[in-house]
């Protein structure tokens, strides 16, 4: 798990021109964590937030937004790997959008730097695209401005895991936001690899949460 944490930030500081800030926020302290980041201080992060107990994705997420100062804010999963142009292309998003998601090389033998290249130059043209049924709606590397949740709110945090998207996305377009995918910016996502344990009883629990708030359409039309 750690050293895919690693990864992630020796990506962004191999692939990233624009001046930036990295927070990481470390959602549970554990006894691995202490020995192989805080002990040798190895994290290579401007802000370090460390949460004493994991309490769930979106409040993590709520809390780095907090303590972000910049303009924009991208959220990246630990298990992203991020490549040439990468901001500078989704910021151009941005002037289309008020939410632009990065499109995974899912399903790719390597799916490294060559392969995002190779993608780029060919849809460097191709327009934006809308989430569902396109280009894979994945909220693993997204980037919007600080603003956007000023004016809409944070995630809810009563969605330990999972859905804290969807939710997100619903309300974006309740208040009249757009959002996108680009299939210009491509990214390596190793899916599932942080995965807890409970991950079925958290899954389902946000499922019903998710009923509960009249989510259930998006996720219908997500799986279509």
């Amino acid at each position: 798990l750690f050293h895919m944490t690693g990864n992630c930030i020796g990506s962004i500081r191999e692939h990233t021109k624009l001046p930036y800030e990295i927070i990481l926020v470390v959602n549970g302290k554990t006894d691995i964590y202490n020995q192989a980041f805080a002990r040798h201080d190895q994290t290579k992060a401007e802000k370090v937030v460390e949460l004493e107990e994991n309490k769930g994705y979106a409040y993590a997420v709520n809390y780095g937004i907090r303590v972000a100062k910049g303009e924009y804010i991208a959220l990246i999963n630990n298990d992203v790997l991020v490549f040439d142009n990468w901001l500078e292309d989704m910021q151009e998003a941005l002037t289309q959008v008020d939410l632009v998601m990065a499109s995974p090389m899912y399903g790719e033998p390597y799916s490294r730097a060559v392969e995002a290249k190779e993608k780029r130059d060919k849809l460097a043209g191709l327009p934006l695209e809308g989430t569902f049924g396109q280009a894979p709606d994945d909220f693993s590397c997204v980037l919007t401005r600080k603003a956007l949740f000023d004016d809409i709110g944070l995630f809810d945090e009563r969605f330990f895991m999972y859905m804290e998207d969807i939710d997100f996305k619903k309300r974006m377009t309740q208040a009249g936001k757009k959002y996108a995918v680009t299939r210009k910016v491509n990214v390596t996502h190793y899916i599932g690899t942080t995965d807890i344990p409970g991950k079925p009883e958290i899954m389902e629990e946000s499922k019903k949460r998710a009923e509960e708030g009249r989510l259930i359409e998006f996720l219908e039309v997500k799986g279509a």
